[in-house]
């Protein structure tokens, strides 16, 4: 996907307005695909939905707060593409289950995946809870892996080969933690990497054009 541009400045206009309409013809393929994005109340998440629905795709917006996925709908309405928000805790299999068999079932299946959500707690590892740990394994790592699952196996099943998994990840997952209180966290991104990597060469041997 060609989306993921820096949103212009202005004395960069032209130069960038060239980009978008080269990013524009590209993203003509996807008008009317699916794509969920995790995380998508807020940040990032919710740049991704507006990019995405902007660029004519059907995006499915995946998050616990409601008001805000509303908020966005309501925000997005008159967009060439289309918002479907659906409240759901990723970290909760049976809750995630169900909203890819909604997709499935509503929207036909995934063909892109953007897997945005991410947490941060800060804990010295000595005196660190380690259940703030296993607060960011679930949304860092497992959910992850999780969503991943489930998007492939849907791209699987339709015969989609020309489907995206988007891994939003954190220079955290390229060096060893430099701040204190980032051990946990850092450790979550490298597993993070490590998934998106294995997962890319997995997909490789199967001769699959599924892109990580």
């Amino acid at each position: 996907l060609s989306w993921l541009l820096i949103r212009p400045v202005r004395k960069y206009s032209l130069k960038l307005s060239h980009n978008q309409c080269i990013s524009t013809k590209r993203m003509e393929r996807w008008l009317g695909r699916v794509a969920v994005v995790t995380g998508a109340s807020a940040g990032i998440g919710t740049a991704v939905v507006e990019d995405l629905v902007q660029s004519g795709m059907v995006v499915v917006a995946l998050a616990r707060r409601e008001d805000r996925l509303q908020e966005i709908k309501h925000r997005l309405q008159g967009k060439p593409g289309t918002l479907h928000p659906v409240k759901t805790d990723i970290t909760k299999e049976d809750d995630l289950k169900k909203t890819f068999q909604w997709i499935r079932d509503k929207l036909g299946g995934v063909d892109v995946l953007v897997n945005n959500a991410g947490i941060l707690i800060d804990g010295f590892t000595p005196e660190g809870n380690i259940d703030d740990w296993r607060k960011m394994y679930e949304v860092n790592v497992f959910a992850l892996g999780a969503c991943s699952r489930e998007a492939i196996n849907s791209m699987k099943e339709r015969k989609v080969d020309d489907g995206h998994i988007i891994n939003i990840n954190s220079i955290a997952s390229h060096r060893l933690p430099v701040i204190p209180g980032t051990i946990p966290y850092s450790s979550s991104k490298f597993a993070s990497k490590a998934i998106t990597e294995g997962l890319r060469r997995e997909l490789a041997a199967q001769k699959s054009k599924i892109k990580v």
